[in-house]
């Protein structure tokens, strides 16, 4: 828990991608985890499908649990969550195909959340 005191000082930087792409994301994710029950050996079709069907029988449930995968992608309850016990201004949300394609755009919007110089200079990257 983090002391009351230091929640005003608190910054949240939220890269969020678009709901169905991070689906995809995760199911090419478990096909790679053997063990993992909710994807076995489904295609991309098939999982969706259980996913929904999951998500609407337990669409009432206030676990996310029950509600998972696609519970995952409804980032509004996420934020809602979130700002009951911060500020909105202290959050910043980018869009993750943003992020990727406008990278020192992207990063000088992070600077003036933080109230930092912004970057200057290449970006270099690690591989």
């Amino acid at each position: 828990s983090i002391p009351k005191k230091y929640h005003r000082s608190l910054r949240f930087i939220l890269v969020l991608r678009e709901p169905v792409s991070r689906d995809l994301s995760l199911y090419n994710m478990l096909r790679w985890d053997t063990h993992d029950k909710n994807v076995g050996n489904d295609s991309y079709k098939i999982y969706a499908q259980k996913a929904l069907h999951k998500f609407q029988a337990n669409q009432n449930s206030t676990n996310p649990q029950l509600r998972f995968p696609l519970s995952m992608g409804l980032y509004i309850e996420q934020l809602e969550a979130l700002w009951k016990y911060f500020r909105r201004d202290q959050t910043l949300i980018l869009d993750f195909d943003f992020v990727h394609a406008h990278e020192r755009e992207a990063l000088n919007l992070i600077a003036k959340f933080l109230e930092i110089c912004p970057i200057k200079g290449k970006l270099g990257h690690a591989r």
